[in-house]
Order: C-alpha cells, then sequence, then structure tokens
C-alpha cells in the first residue's frame, strides 16, 4: 500500500541519485579527456539513468507516465478535489520545470523532486477551498478563473520557498549574457509555471497551442520579472503574485 512515508523514500533516493549525476555531468563538462562512446563519464551517467529508473519502479506505473505530462495544462488538469488524487501534481510539476531549465539553455541541472513534492503538498492542503472553487462546475466561468490564477499564484510562491533548483549549467561553453532563468532560475521558472497554468485556464484559450502559450508566459516574466520578484517581498505573497498574473493576463493573447 502506497503511503507519504513511501512517496519521501522514493523521492529521496531519486534525489540523490540526482546529485551524483549532476556531479559527474558537471565534472566531465570541464574536462573531457576522451570523448564518443569511450567517454567514461558518458557511461556513469547512463548507469546512473538506470539506477534511477529502477528506484522509480516503486511509483506506479500510471504515475510514472506523468513525468511526461505536456506543459502547460488548464488548472483542472494538475488539481483535483480528491485527496488520494492530489499525488499527481508533483510529477507534473517537476516534469515542466525540467521542461523550462531545457528552453532556458540549460543541459545540467540539478532540481530536488522531494522539493517539489513538498511545495505541492503545501498548496493542496492549505488551498483546499480555492481548488474547490477552480473546479466546481456549477460557478460561473469568471469566478473558477478567478480561483485558478490565485490557485496559480499560490503555487508560484511554494514554488519558489522550495526552490527546488539547487544548481545548473548553462548549455555550450559560453557563460556570457546570462539573464534571469540563470540568475534567480527558481523565481523565473515559478513564474512562469505559474503564469502558464493560469493562461491555460482562461476559457478563450482552451485548445491553444502549449508551446504558444508558454512563450507568451516567459515573454511576459521576462518584461515584468522586477514586479513579480517586488511581490514575493509583500506580506502576503501569493495574493501579490495573483495581483501581478492579473495585469498580466489582460494583455496576452
Amino acid at each position: 500500500m502506497r503511503t507519504r512515508l513511501s512517496d519521501d523514500f522514493v523521492l529521496a533516493v531519486k534525489d540523490q541519485l540526482r546529485t551524483v549525476r549532476y556531479k559527474i555531468r558537471r565534472g566531465a563538462r570541464g574536462v573531457r579527456p576522451f570523448a564518443g562512446p569511450a567517454d567514461p563519464s558518458a557511461a556513469t551517467d547512463a548507469m546512473f539513468s538506470q539506477v534511477e529508473a529502477a528506484a522509480a519502479a516503486f511509483l506506479p506505473k500510471d504515475e510514472v507516465a506523468l513525468y511526461a505530462f505536456p506543459f502547460p495544462q488548464p488548472v483542472n488538469a494538475y488539481f483535483a478535489c480528491d485527496p488520494a488524487q492530489a499525488s499527481a501534481l508533483s510529477p507534473k510539476v517537476f516534469s515542466a520545470l525540467k521542461a523550462l531549465l531545457n528552453r532556458f539553455g540549460s543541459d545540467v541541472f540539478l532540481v530536488s523532486e522531494h522539493a517539489v513534492h513538498k511545495a505541492c503538498e503545501s498548496v493542496t492542503a492549505r488551498h483546499a477551498l480555492l481548488i474547490a472553487s477552480a473546479l466546481d462546475p456549477e460557478l460561473a466561468a469568471t469566478e473558477r478563473f478567478e480561483a485558478s490564477v490565485k490557485l496559480c499564484a499560490a503555487l508560484a510562491a511554494a514554488l519558489i520557498l522550495a526552490r527546488p533548483v539547487r544548481e545548473l549549467m548553462p548549455r555550450g561553453e559560453t557563460r556570457v549574457a546570462l539573464r534571469d532563468p540563470f540568475l534567480a532560475p527558481n523565481e523565473y521558472c515559478a513564474f512562469v509555471i505559474g503564469l502558464a497554468i493560469a493562461l491555460s485556464s482562461r476559457p478563450d484559450v482552451a485548445g491553444a497551442d502549449p508551446s504558444g502559450v508558454v512563450e507568451a508566459a516567459d515573454l511576459s516574466v521576462y518584461a515584468r520579472f522586477g514586479e513579480l520578484m517586488a511581490a514575493l517581498k509583500a506580506p502576503h505573497p501569493p495574493a501579490a503574485l495573483a495581483t501581478q498574473f492579473v495585469e498580466l493576463l489582460r494583455f496576452l493573447p
């Protein structure tokens, strides 16, 4: 039977493996005395990928598929009123976070899945009423959307507090012209995740190309990064972030 303890154990094991693999990749980026298939760092990296996959075998098969969940989707694809389904949120957000880091130009990074899990647990535990409102089919669409935006802001704030992105390296040899995703990866990615899910939840955006939604969210976060960061210093960051999201969503297509 699945328990919270088993979740924590599996995620902790996977994070430890990721830490070792990240150090191998980081070291290989600096000095590569060999090339091609004989590269020992590549072989070790592959070995840890297999061990991590073995650790994932502790998870139910239907949950393993969640790590390939397309991002972004509307709020109702991430949250559920049934507590038994709440665990589906973590792998979906973890998958989105890794995809964004790749998008922003990092191919070697260390992300704590356990931290993502804790952030998602916090949101589902503290914002049950918001989740219920965002998913309530009897509410008007505008009310559901308002609740969805607040919920997305709460998710972004929780991810920033958990700080799952521990280390990362830009792709390629150059380290110049780094912008916000590398200078503040936890904040930048959390803003894009929250805003992209909120935009996908807007009734008139239903069925839109997910890549276009991510692009719109990324450009908006880039343009208003300073204001979004300032919202984190407010007495109640989720509410301040929600206000920022509402302003941005007015101008997004």
